[in-house]
Formats: C-alpha cells, sequence, structure tokens
C-alpha cells in the first residue's frame, strides 16, 4: 500500500515538473513607474544609446551583360555576378518591364518597370536570371544589365529625349523668382520654331483679320501686308488726296476763304473782310481811315497835324551854340549859370597835339579843371596837323540841373589843368 502512495505521488511530480518546464517565461522590466511589468507590445522594452550606420552608393563590380525587349518577353538572361544588379534602359523613347526568376524569368508589362533612358537598381537575392518586354510597342531595345554591391542611386535622364506633359497650373505663378534663369541659361534653338503656339511658327500663314484668333506671327504678317499695300481709293479720307471745304474739294468755284464767316455772312466781293473793322465806333473806310485816331500832340493825325509836323524848320526856337577858339589855359568857363541840357558838342584840332574837353554841372564862380567834382562828361579832341576833331550828340539833351561849364586841357586826367594848345583847337556846344 505504501509503495503505491509513493508512485502515486513520484508520478504527479514529474507531471508538474515537466508542465512547468514547457510554460513560456515573460522577460520583465520597471516603468517609469517603479511598476514590474512584463515585455510586450503595449509595454516594449525601453533601450538608449547611440547606433550608427553607413549607406554606399552603387558600385560596379565589373560583371556586365544586355538583353534586348520587344513586344514579346526577352529570352531568359543570366543576372551578371553582384548583390545588386543595374537594369539600364537606353530606349530614348519606351519603357520596359523586368522580371527575375531563380530558374527561368519570362516578362510581363507592369512589372519591375524601367522608364526610357532612366535605370532602375534590385537587390538579386536568390535570383539569377532576368527577362524584359515593352510595355508598349515593338521596338527592340537594348537593356544594360550592371552587378554591383550598394545602395542604388539612380541615373538618366528623367525622360530622356520623351516629352515632358505638365498639367495646367503645374507651374504657379511666381514660382521664377527674380534672377533665377541666369543669363545664357536659354542657348540658342532651344525653343525650336513652333514650340509656343501663342507665339506661333515661322511658316503659319496671314491672320484673316487684324482682330483674328490668330498666333502672333499671323498677326505680325498681317499687319507687314496691311503696312505695305496701296492705299485704298474711294470717299474715305485716307484714301482722298484732296483738300476738302465743307465736304467738297477746293477749286476755283469753292476757294479757301468760301466758308469764312464775318457777321454770320460768308466772307465775299460785297462783304469783304474789312467791313467789320471798326475805328471810334465805326466802319474803317475811305471816309474813316486807320489813322483817324492816331493822336500826336493830342490833337488827331490829318492833312493839317501829319506825323511829320515836328522835324519842320522853323525861324524860332533852335539850340544856342557856344563857340570858341582855346587858349594856353585851362580854358574853364560857365556857359550857362542855370539848368540846361547839352544836346550836341564839337571839337577841331590842327595840331600834333592831343587836347580834352570836360563838361561840368556847374553855375557862376566855376573854377574847377582841377577836381573831378560834378563833372559829367569828358572827350578827347584827336590831333592832326591836317586836321582832325570829335563830334558827340544826344537827341534826347543831356541834363545839367546847376549849369553848364567847360574845361579843354592837354592832359588827360580828371583834374588836369595843363595848357590847351594855343591857336590850334574849335570847340562848339549845342544846348539849351
Amino acid at each position: 500500500m505504501l509503495k503505491r502512495i509513493l508512485l502515486g505521488a513520484l508520478a504527479a511530480l514529474t507531471v508538474t515538473s515537466v508542465a512547468f518546464a514547457q510554460s513560456s517565461v515573460l522577460p520583465y522590466f520597471y516603468n517609469s513607474s517603479n511598476v514590474k511589468v512584463p515585455v510586450g507590445s503595449g509595454n516594449p522594452l525601453p533601450v538608449t544609446g547611440s547606433f550608427s550606420a553607413t549607406l554606399a552608393g552603387f558600385a560596379p563590380n565589373g560583371n556586365y551583360g544586355t538583353l534586348t525587349a520587344t513586344a514579346a518577353s526577352s529570352v531568359s538572361t543570366s543576372l551578371p555576378a553582384g548583390e545588386v544588379v543595374a537594369l539600364q534602359n537606353t530606349s530614348q523613347t519606351v519603357d520596359v518591364s523586368c522580371v527575375l526568376d531563380p530558374t527561368s524569368a519570362v516578362a510581363t508589362t507592369n512589372k519591375i518597370v524601367v522608364h526610357r533612358d532612366t535605370t532602375q537598381f534590385v537587390t538579386v537575392g536568390l535570383n539569377t536570371k532576368v527577362a524584359c518586354i515593352n510595355q508598349t510597342g515593338s521596338a527592340s531595345n537594348l537593356v544594360a544589365l550592371m552587378g554591383g554591391t550598394g545602395l542604388g542611386t539612380n541615373f538618366g535622364a528623367g525622360g530622356g529625349g520623351g516629352a515632358v506633359t505638365l498639367a495646367s497650373g503645374a507651374v504657379a505663378s511666381g514660382a521664377y523668382s527674380a534672377g533665377s534663369i541666369a543669363a545664357g541659361a536659354v542657348v540658342a534653338g532651344a525653343f525650336v520654331d513652333g514650340a509656343d503656339l501663342t507665339q506661333g511658327a515661322t511658316a503659319d500663314a496671314v491672320c484673316a483679320t487684324a482682330t483674328g484668333t490668330c498666333s502672333v506671327v499671323s498677326l505680325l504678317k498681317y499687319l507687314n501686308s496691311a503696312v505695305n499695300s496701296s492705299i485704298p481709293a474711294g470717299t474715305a479720307l485716307i484714301g482722298d488726296v484732296n483738300l476738302r471745304q465743307g465736304g467738297t474739294a477746293l477749286s476755283a468755284t469753292n476757294g479757301i476763304y468760301s466758308n469764312l464767316l464775318q457777321g454770320n455772312a460768308v466772307i465775299s466781293a460785297t462783304n469783304g473782310l474789312y467791313n467789320n473793322l471798326l475805328q471810334g465806333n465805326a466802319v474803317i473806310s475811305a471816309t474813316n481811315g486807320i489813322y483817324a485816331n492816331q493822336l500826336q500832340g493830342n490833337a488827331v493825325l490829318s492833312a493839317t497835324n501829319p506825323t511829320f509836323a515836328a522835324p519842320i524848320p522853323t525861324t524860332a526856337g533852335g539850340l544856342s551854340v557856344y563857340n570858341v577858339q582855346p587858349a594856353a589855359s585851362d580854358n574853364h568857363i560857365v556857359i550857362k549859370a542855370g539848368a540846361g541840357q547839352v544836346y550836341k558838342i564839337e571839337a577841331f584840332n590842327n595840331s600834333a597835339t592831343v587836347n580834352y574837353v570836360r563838361l561840368y554841372n556847374a553855375t557862376t564862380g566855376f573854377n574847377g579843371c582841377n577836381s573831378a567834382t560834378n563833372l559829367v562828361w569828358q572827350g578827347i579832341i584827336p590831333a592832326s596837323t591836317s586836321g582832325a576833331g570829335l563830334s558827340s550828340s544826344w537827341d534826347s539833351g543831356m541834363a545839367f540841373a546847376t549849369g553848364i561849364s567847360i574845361c579843354v586841357t592837354s592832359g588827360y586826367a580828371q583834374t588836369d589843368t595843363t595848357n590847351a594848345t594855343a591857336s590850334a583847337l574849335i570847340v562848339n556846344v549845342g544846348y539849351k
């Protein structure tokens, strides 16, 4: 009996130990609240530290190959050795689709698409074969294969010679900042003839009208044609070479004066231009000449009071004349003891010595040839043994408020008193 109990206990212990040994043991950690929690998706194990990685660009290893894609799958071609293989589509116009396989590859469209003139990098893994097919078209397109290692950085023309289509509004207003396109960025020939439909092409036909919906080139051709065309004949003034008055060409019977009006009537032989010219509120005529109201001496000019009335010689009036033949002195003398005006002076000399004459605003008692005080005028009497002289006149007169006095000497200074040359000089002064 005891033996059975011992065997039962041993069996139970063995089962319990096996069950415990097969149970999963979860790791625990203490979170930020110092609570022991099991590691799980909701309680990830916190890890801190520094991590770094180096990514190297693709480096060819010298293993190469090619295949030709057409409308049908190319033959299954061995991949060149390398962890990474570059698939380079050399076509400028057609995209290709490639498929990799461990044993034998058959290409179908829309798999690994390698756009025209671009390169696609793939990690080989267990694959050893590749095949490619055109996405569209039946042309034969060469696909170059390169083996190597590293991160594929891609290269190519991003579409190469193929067209690029931008959706409407793809380039926003203000997309190009000031100076963003450098001088010479667009070289000659970058834009082919007709590239801009708005500007047009050189072969565009002449626009039918000036307001037609045409390219700029077409409109320029229209304008050039219009400028070089003859002015059309007709009633339009631009084509009428005649000067017109009142819509009728000027002629012998439609003179340029015919529509000139005076007093609301056309000027004519019976309505002359002078008819309404007034003088003194009366029309100018043969009996009311244009001089009728011109005044002289507060009297109207007339046959008895003409404009020449003042210059007529008379037996009264005129200038007073002082005449002297200077002696060997300063010849000072008062010509007029009171206010007056000098209108003319003459002086003659038949000697070889230059002499001088001076006029002063001075009256009775004058003896001031040695002073420039009150000096008004001074002149040179030229010298010549055959006779010489001076003559000066003033139509409105030269005023002397106090008196008119004179000096004649042979010295130049305004205060000179050197004797004049005797028996050689004549001086005349006209005054009022």
